[in-house]
This record gives C-alpha cells, structure tokens and sequence, in this order.
C-alpha cells in the first residue's frame, strides 16, 4: 500500500517535472529567436517591415513577445528552482524503489534480516534465539520471539522511508491517496488480495511488466522439464488478473533446472521466497526491463548528440555565410539541449543500467553453475539478493543524480569498526 500511494505520487512529480523543464527549454530558446529576429526584420527587410505597417496590431503583437516570451521564460525557471519538482521527484522515486527492495529482503531473510544481523544486533539473547531456530536448541517456545522481532525491525525500516518521504522538500506537499478506477479513495485499513497485489506488481513494479513482453510461467517451465504435459497447454495462463496465452511463453535461461518441485518455483507475493522463485519473478524480470531501457536510453542519447552536433554545425556555416541572425539561434538550440542531456541524465543512467544489466547476468550464470544442494545454501541466496537490489538502487540513484541516505544498509560504520577491533584482538 505504501509503494502504490508512493508511485501514484511519484507519476504526479514526474509529469511536473517534464513539463516545466520542456517548456523552460522551449521558452529559453524562443525568447533567443523573437529577440533576434523580430529587430531584424524591423531594421534590415523594408518589404517586410512595410507589410508589417499596414497591420499595426500584428506589428505590436510581434514586440509584445519579445518582452513576453523571456518573462515567460523567467517565471517557469523560478518556478522550477522553487518547487525543487525533480528533488520531490527523485526522492519518491528512491522511496518506492527502497521500499520493494526492503520487501524482497525481508521476503528471503538476507541483510539486516539474517541471523548474523540478529547477532550482532542482540548480543547472547538473540544468539541464542537464533540458535532455535536452526535446532541448535530446543527451546522451541521462544522461537516466535525471534520472529517478532524481524517483523519490528521490517516495519522500522519502512517506518523511516515513510519520514524520509514526508520530510525535506517533500514536507509541504500533500500525498494524494491511493484511488480506486471509480475514482474513490482507497481505505488504507482494507487488505490487499492477492490478486490486488500481484496486479499491482504487473504494472508498476517493472517498467517493461511481466504481462507484456517476455512473459513465461515458471510451472510450465517446470512441467517441460520434467517431461510431463501441462494444463496450462494450449490454454492461458493467468499471472494475477492478467492472462495471456502459452504459445507466447519464453522459459529464460534454464534457471529452473533443477527445481524438484513446482512449489518452489512459485511467489505468491505474500510469504517467504525461495531463492528459485526470487530468481524467476524478480531477477529475471528486471534484468529484462533494464536491458529494454538501455535501448531506449541508448535511443535518446544517440538522437540528442546527433542533434547537438548538427545546431554546432550550423551555427558553423551560419558564420562562415555570414549569417549573424543564425548563429545565436543555433547556439541557443545546441545549448538547450545540452541542457536537457545533463538534466535527465541520460549518459549516467545509460551507464548505470548497462553496469546492473552486467551484474544480473553475472548473477544467472553464477545461479547456473551452482548444483542443487548449492543453490539452496543460505549465503547463495544472500548473494543473489542482495547483488540484484543494489542494481536496482543503483539505476535509481543514477536517474535521480540526488545523494540519498539509505535506510536499508546492513552494517553500520561504527559495528564494522567494533568487529575489526574484536577480530584484530583475538
């Protein structure tokens, strides 16, 4: 609930975002144009400037937008630095993406949520809880404390996502709530199903959803591997509310190779996670949605840099020919969009996805090459997770360009310092 009052917000910034930094550009870029040309065709085109005489209030008009279109101009800059819409923007963006992550963690107990976590956080008591739960003790009874207090310090993690959203330049603005297609308001109190929640994670977990493109079934994966027919051939197979034909299933990779059974390979959004349905419905998923949007970032940065190479060649001919109304147009242009490369961030988040897009398929093929008792280990699963998060930070903060405080860090500086000294003592 708090990722879809997060993301419905998050749209909200973005389009303000858009649209004040496109029409900041476009305004920037006119008000060049009008200031240059408008005194030039009133001092060097006498046909034109007699034209322009016999309609007296198109003449007008032309000089009213001189003085217009700057002033226009100014006022959606100071609007832009007041309203901070690309901070308000970046920090829901990295307050949603922390909020899956945290979740996907919390799922597959790795990080602040395994047992040497506990550890160290609890000192002997919470060693020796830990110790229950493995059956090194027999003290079943006090194993339910234990889980309590993973589940506290979950909800304390989100609790400090959700101040870290409400505070800052987030604090004067109010969260819409979430809203029903009948355009009512959603009761917090009311549970998600599990339809509600797998929907939800379709369409918005993944830029590129599991509905659309590239989508497969991990049980029908499974059924062809073990030689047997599925009831799902020939019929659709139904992922939350979305169904969609099996012809158009692609296993990926073989990652389910040596799964035992189809149980282990499900993720009901709800419960814990085994590593074989975290790989299937979460690493492999967004390694595709980030290899769609390294083409489509590649696309838009290639087309903004052949675009900016061709305002600097004209603004080149436009001195050599002598046409001095020319070349501070073409300067203007080429600066705007230089502009607009460095405010989107187009090359760093190029970058960034091209690095997470290398790491999660380091990751399968480390998955790969791991036999079945390996892949069930507990520091596998601890790999898997926590390399496949931080990509997914990671393209985050590279799209927001904001330093971000991370709630969810595992170690804090002065334990790690605490373990050193205790392990150079002994």
């Amino acid at each position: 609930q708090m990722h879809r009052v997060m993301t419905q917000n998050l749209q909200r910034q973005a389009n303000n975002d858009n649209r004040i930094v496109v029409c900041s550009l476009l305004l920037s870029v006119l008000a060049i144009v009008f200031s240059i040309g408008v005194p030039l065709l009133e001092e060097n085109d006498d046909a034109w400037r007699l034209g322009l005489h016999r309609y007296p209030k198109s003449w007008i008009a032309l000089e009213a937008l001189v003085i217009f279109i700057p002033a226009l101009g100014t006022l959606c800059n100071s609007l832009m630095m007041s309203q901070n819409f690309h901070i308000k923007h970046a920090q829901l963006n990295f307050a949603q993406a922390t909020v899956v992550s945290e979740i996907y963690k919390f799922r597959s107990r790795v990080g602040r949520y395994t047992m040497t976590a506990l550890k160290r956080g609890g000192g002997k008591s919470r060693a020796d809880e830990s110790m229950i739960l493995t059956g090194e003790l027999k003290d079943n009874d006090n194993a339910a404390v234990l889980g309590k207090w993973v589940r506290s310090t979950f909800a304390e993690t989100l609790r400090a996502v959700t101040s870290q959203v409400q505070t800052g330049e987030l604090g004067l603005l109010g969260l819409e709530p979430v809203t029903t297609p009948k355009g009512q308001q959603e009761d917090l109190e009311v549970g998600l199903t599990k339809s509600d929640l797998a929907k939800h994670v379709q369409a918005t977990l993944y830029s590129n959803p599991i509905s659309q493109t590239g989508s497969y079934s991990p049980l029908l994966e499974f059924e062809a591997e073990q030689g047997g027919e599925s009831d799902f051939n020939g019929a659709a197979f139904s992922h939350g509310d979305v169904s969609e034909p099996a012809d158009s299933v692609q296993p990926p990779f073989g990652i389910l190779a040596d799964s035992t059974t189809p149980s282990s390979v499900e993720d009901d959004f709800f419960g814990a996670v085994t590593t074989e349905a975290y790989v299937a419905y979460r690493l492999v998923p967004l390694l595709r949605s980030l290899r769609q949007s390294a083409r489509t970032l590649a696309l838009k940065y290639q087309f903004l840099q052949c675009l900016l190479l061709l305002a600097g060649a004209l603004a080149t001919l436009a001195a050599a020919y002598r046409l001095k109304a020319l070349v501070p147009v073409s300067v203007a242009v080429g600066t705007a969009l230089s502009s607009a490369m460095d405010y989107f961030r187009f090359k760093a988040r190029l970058l960034a996805t091209n690095k997470a897009i290398g790491d999660l398929v380091g990751l399968l093929t480390f998955w790969n090459s791991l036999g079945i008792v390996e892949k069930r280990v507990h520091s596998t699963r601890d790999r898997i997770v926590t390399t496949t998060e931080d990509a997914a930070l990671s393209v985050v903060i590279a799209a927001s360009g904001v330093m971000h405080n991370h709630v969810s860090k595992d170690t804090p500086k002065h334990e790690e310092k605490s373990e050193d000294k205790g392990n150079g003592a002994r």
